[in-house]
């Protein structure tokens, strides 16, 4: 029961999006300074905690990196990535030497949560823009908990079957873990953390198989722009999303530009807990 009223309590804070949610509603600009007082963090974390997503707008400067690890910590510690670098920063862009990786890539990056096929998956991503591409490079995201709300009426069944240990497995390279699609224990808040990819650089296993059918309504209800909100983020912006309750992906960029954006992904856990972060759904 005591589980039970957490969850609706987590749950009654947020607000999910879909293509009618305006940007504005979003957005919080920094200072000309790029200071963070405390006006500033407590309406990017409110925005973060009421949609699960903020858009952060900062000045041009010449470390645009400071400016998001700054961020960064009111929003927890660094979570390892095999392309990131001590800060936990990931370059996001066309690289050469990186099969396999679609952030190191031009071509779209279809609707996921990260971390999928580790044990510790990063609950809090953020992305800054340091150069736009002429056309493409658009951000895609979906809210999970607008997912939870079709499956319960669309398919009850096969909801309460993404609930169980085990239901999905995924796989890349060497990195494997299994667990439930919609997990309340993992975050340790009574919340649901949504965990999803479907593309073709990683394996899958389901349990039991018959998910098959379930997991192909949620990628029919997720590539449907009007459950989308789309964006492209231009240069000086940070998008901040809830890792465990919204889905990001991006669309094609020519493969001759060099757009760039740094990634990073953190716990959720930061040691400032005056601005206490919602997570899940």
């Amino acid at each position: 029961m005591e589980k039970e009223l957490i969850r609706e309590t987590n749950q009654a804070t947020r607000t999910t999006f879909d293509s009618k949610t305006d940007l504005k509603e979003l957005s919080v600009r920094l200072p000309v300074d790029n200071s963070l007082n405390e006006i500033t963090i407590q309406n990017i974390v409110e925005k973060f905690n009421r949609y699960g997503v903020a858009l952060v707008e900062h000045e041009k400067t010449q470390t645009p990196e400071d400016v998001l690890l700054k961020i960064g910590n009111f929003f927890g510690n660094p979570v390892g990535h095999d392309r990131s670098d001590s800060n936990g920063i990931t370059i996001i862009s066309n690289l050469k030497g990186f099969d396999g990786y679609l952030g190191a890539s031009h071509t779209e990056h279809p609707l996921h949560t990260g971390g999928v096929y580790s044990d510790e998956p990063p609950i809090v991503l953020l992305l800054q823009c340091i150069k736009q591409s002429s056309i493409g490079g658009e951000s895609i995201l979906v809210s999970s908990k607008n997912i939870y709300d079709f499956l319960s009426k669309e398919d009850p069944h096969g909801l309460n079957l993404l609930k169980r240990s085990g239901a999905l497995t995924m796989k890349r390279g060497n990195a494997k873990a299994s667990r439930a699609v919609f997990d309340d224990k993992y975050l340790g808040n009574g919340s649901y953390m949504f965990s999803f990819r479907c593309d073709n650089v990683v394996e899958y296993e389901i349990n039991p198989s018959s998910l098959i059918t379930t997991l192909a309504k949620i990628k029919s209800f997720i590539d449907r722009p009007e459950n989308q909100v789309r964006l492209r983020l231009k240069e000086n912006q940070i998008l901040i999303a809830d890792n465990s309750s919204v889905m990001h992906a991006r669309t094609e960029f020519p493969g001759n530009e060099d757009r760039k954006l740094l990634r990073l992904t953190l716990d959720g856990k930061p040691s400032n807990y005056e601005y206490r972060l919602t997570l899940g759904f």
